[in-house]
């Protein structure tokens, strides 16, 4: 069971760059991330800001193009994380607000329908300016979910150990690998090394020749049209080498 504590009012990173990840390219373009946001709970004295606080989190999760929630979802109490999971949600984000003078206290539960163990979030808002302190956090949570979706880097998941700018762009980077993926194979998966060159032409694609053929062929397509990755504008490090494992979902 993870915990996670996160005061918004001193945000500390930790120093350094971190090595590239391998990179876990989930679905084609018109296949986001599954995340539905449960309504959250809420204790005090004034106007819930529950709705405004969880439309503030599921709009930064949408915009980044890799999550969405599924509209006219009606799930039922009953739900396992099977049937979640058939209705093509991957995180399911439940959350309490207690409320005093001086802060919104927000706590997240994220499960994740794969089976790992729930993420619990705390998260103290300033209540003067509880808006603006909860796109902080919305952004954060988003960096989270892109590390554990996309990754394989753990200490990087949940909040920790993510350093804004390479995030940036990875998220980008990974992002315009799924929008130039026709993701047409039915189930399977496939790993790719690329070395690319300062700029991001891609200098060279090596595709696992174990690869199902219909996945190998629509990843040759892919890097045949796909000649450079974007790097330019960003402060990250550069990085020539990496891998991605594309995951081919119905």
């Amino acid at each position: 069971m993870r915990y996670v504590f996160l005061l918004l009012a001193a945000i500390i990173w930790t120093s350094g760059s971190f090595a590239a990840p391998q990179f876990i390219v989930v679905g084609g373009a018109d296949k986001p991330v599954g995340v539905y946001m449960q309504p959250f709970t809420y204790h005090g004295p004034a106007v819930s800001p529950a709705v405004a606080i969880e439309k503030i989190l599921l709009s930064y999760l949408s915009q980044s193009g890799l999550f969405y929630q599924p509209w006219g979802l009606q799930p039922e109490e009953r739900w396992n994380l099977y049937h979640w999971r058939l209705a093509g949600v991957r995180y399911v984000i439940s959350g309490d607000i207690k409320e005093t003078d001086q802060a919104i206290d927000l706590r997240l539960t994220v499960t994740d329908t794969l089976g790992t163990t729930p993420t619990f979030v705390w998260v103290e808002l300033n209540a003067d300016a509880w808006q603006q302190a909860t796109r902080v956090f919305a952004r954060q949570l988003l960096y989270s979910l892109f590390y554990a979706t996309y990754t394989d880097d753990v200490d990087s998941q949940y909040l920790q150990n993510t350093e804004p700018d390479e995030t940036r762009y990875w998220m980008v980077l990974v992002k315009t690998l799924k929008q130039h993926w026709q993701n047409k194979a039915v189930r399977g998966e496939c790993q790719v090394n690329i070395a690319q060159l300062p700029g991001g032409q891609i200098q060279s694609y090596d595709i696992d020749t174990d690869c199902e053929a219909a996945l190998f062929s629509e990843l040759q397509d892919l890097f045949e049209t796909l000649k450079e990755l974007p790097y330019d504008g960003f402060k990250a490090p550069f990085a020539q080498y990496f891998s991605v494992t594309f995951v081919a979902r119905p």
